[in-house]
């Protein structure tokens, strides 16, 4: 009886840990040339700013690799719109120093904030964050899109993104979830009859 009820304990773990695994997307921008306008190069997710895209950019900070800033500069916000909602977004901020940049996740509905995280370095460090970077990660049931946009204005202090990762846990993955623990329901009410 013991060993039933341990085996049936680890299958669901299995398949709760099996669902949880989701399908990760990572952009870097480094496949990109500088100067390239991002819109909808990388599947899952669509990039915008105030004059389009946005621009992938190098100027040898953040480790000498590509970054995305906003269109047409850096004091821009960037929003990402998302084809299928996610649960989780991470991504690095590059070079915010004493503007405060805040980082809001929202619903299908584009009005109801499911996260939102905000970075600032004032007064510590460069006024214009060179080389600083912030990783920074939000969460929640269905992100259809996140709005990066500095909402404390530093005329030195512009910002960028980079690293972005996203994703989509798999519909086959939730079925098998599914499944699982509708067989763990029908072993307990067997077990109870």
């Amino acid at each position: 009886m013991v060993g039933h009820r341990l085996s049936a304990a680890a299958a669901g773990m299995v398949l709760i840990f099996s669902a949880s695994a989701a399908m990760a997307t990572v952009i870097t921008f480094d496949d990109q040339p500088a100067g390239t306008i991002i819109t909808n190069q990388y599947a899952g997710v669509t990039f915008s700013s105030t004059s389009g895209g946005g621009i992938d950019f190098h100027n040898g900070e953040a480790g000498n690799t590509n970054f995305l800033i906003g269109n047409p500069n850096s004091f821009q916000p960037i929003t990402l719109d998302f084809t299928v909602p996610v649960e989780k977004v991470s991504l690095d901020l590059i070079s915010v120093g004493w503007a405060t940049v805040t980082a809001t996740a929202f619903a299908s509905d584009l009005s109801s904030v499911l996260d939102t995280i905000s970075v600032t370095h004032f007064p510590s460090g460069p006024e214009n964050g060179l080389d600083n970077v912030d990783p920074i990660t939000l969460n929640g049931p269905g992100i259809a899109r996140l709005r990066i946009a500095i909402t404390t204005f530093d005329p030195a202090d512009g910002f960028g993104i980079d690293n972005v990762s996203f994703g989509v846990a798999e519909p086959a993955t939730m079925a098998i979830l599914g499944l699982g623990l509708a067989g763990l329901g029908y072993i307990r009410r067997r077990r109870a009859a």
